[in-house]
């Protein structure tokens, strides 16, 4: 039994939302009827398809399928060289497995956004604006900031003034625009005005780079400036003054001799009447002071007494013991477990996360499955089933918790994987792994003091 494949056209090209294709011929070299599933393996896996995906050859004989590769117009799409495999299996014998290599260059596509928060600002003295620059491309592209007005009566303020922007991440810059002259007084002005970002091409970017790229964005925005004295001002401040000249007036023609009068009767009856208050407690005055001096003696006697029974008598024993004061330590902790299952059967392992006297804080976890399996793993913590997934989701996962599980001293950590019958390559046993991290946190009781 065996397998042999070639292909038509190893070295390919390709921009980024685009296609590319080229033909690969599959020969069964074996003795029998065979089926061949095909695997893409290498950097651009991700963006390889085979049709048809499954073929079934007799002896010496051969199929052409087609090899499409098509990366996608994101700004993860990294150009250059990228190494590219398809991996024809057979089911009957998988160790006889082939593979057909070649490389495939990605290009560069350049896709710049600029927008202009808000859009029309309001400002007296100083307008305040906000440019967000956003670099859809694959390539890095640096821009340089300028802004402009018809009238050229604005001044502008950038900061910074030049972005180097980053595939796939949006960068902010602030812009502050200064009208040339005041308005004092009247009706508010606008002024329409452009911000331009302009691409830089740079030094290394090749004959090959677009000319769009140089091509600027020009963003337009409006600035309405107010005059530095409202028009209600003059009014308020005049209600103002005449509203103060008339509380005046008011007060020295009627309100200040009528309270004048009225507070000087008040004030003689008020008096009077405290005199003969006062008349009626000075009896209970003195009583009170008498009472008060009867109050000192007794109270000196009686902390006499209490000194000579503290120098005669021994104080009273206290019990000792542990105190509630707890001494707690934490430190990160990590630890990985590896469990290996033959296909179709299962296989688990389990650790202690902390000994005793400590708690374990499960913080993050990352699930491995380095050979593409296929099955069934679980987390399970003391026993108990925290985590499930299907092994052939993922090659590695991970989790990161906002609350993290605690795990009690001396409590198991384990894993158990499932290893399906129906792996890749028929026969191959699973072997998966999950890497824990956290904190252990020592908690011990100290002696509190004897009370």
């Amino acid at each position: 039994m065996g397998t042999s494949v070639s292909v038509q056209q190893s070295a390919l090209a390709v921009d980024p939302g685009s296609s590319v294709s080229t033909e690969l011929r599959i020969r069964n070299t074996g003795d029998v009827v065979d089926q061949f599933a095909f695997q893409p393996l290498g950097d651009a896996a991700a963006w390889i398809t085979v049709d048809p995906p499954v073929v079934r050859l007799f002896p010496a004989t051969d199929q052409v399928v087609i090899v499409t590769i098509a990366p996608p117009r994101v700004s993860t799409s990294r150009p250059g060289i990228s190494n590219w495999a398809v991996k024809a299996i057979p089911a009957e014998d998988p160790a006889g497995a082939a593979v057909a290599e070649g490389t495939v260059d990605v290009g560069q596509f350049f896709e710049i956004g600029a927008e202009l928060q808000p859009v029309t600002g309001r400002a007296r003295l100083t307008g305040r604006f906000e440019l967000a620059i956003d670099n859809r491309g694959n390539v890095d592209v640096p821009v340089r900031l300028t802004g402009t007005d018809a009238e050229q009566t604005l001044g502008f303020d950038f900061d910074p003034v030049q972005v180097d922007s980053q595939p796939g991440a949006a960068h902010f810059a602030k812009i502050r625009i200064k009208p040339a002259t005041k308005i004092w007084r009247g009706q508010p002005k606008n002024h329409p005005f452009q911000v331009v970002v302009e691409p830089q091409v740079r030094a290394d970017a090749g004959a090959g780079t677009p000319a769009s790229v140089a091509a600027p964005i020009v963003v337009p925005g409006n600035l309405l400036q107010e005059p530095i004295i409202p028009k209600w001002l003059l009014k308020a401040v005049l209600l103002a003054i005449a509203l103060l000249l008339a509380l005046f007036i008011l007060w020295k023609t009627l309100l200040k001799p009528t309270v004048e009068s009225a507070a000087r009767e008040i004030a003689v009856e008020e008096v009077s009447a405290v005199e003969e208050q006062v008349a009626e407690l000075v009896p209970a005055v003195e009583e009170a002071a008498q009472q008060a001096e009867q109050a000192q003696e007794d109270a000196a006697g009686a902390e006499e007494a209490a000194a000579e029974a503290a120098a005669g008598g021994g104080g009273g024993g206290g019990g000792g013991g542990f105190g509630s004061v707890l001494n707690e330590t934490s430190a990160p902790s990590n630890f990985r477990l590896v469990a290996e299952a033959a296909a179709g059967a299962s296989g688990s392992v389990s650790g202690t996360a902390n000994p005793a006297n400590t708690t374990f804080a499960l913080t993050d976890l990352i699930m491995q499955n380095p050979s593409g399996d296929v099955g069934r793993i679980r987390v399970k913590l003391n026993g108990e089933t925290v985590l499930e997934s299907a092994l052939e989701n993922f090659r590695d996962l991970d989790f990161h918790f906002v609350s993290p599980y605690v795990v009690a001293p001396n409590q198991a950590i384990s894993i158990e994987v499932d290893c399906a019958a129906e792996q890749i390559v028929a026969g191959d046993p699973c072997s998966a792994a999950v890497s824990f991290a956290g904190f252990t946190t020592t908690i011990t009781e100290t002696p509190a003091e004897g009370g």
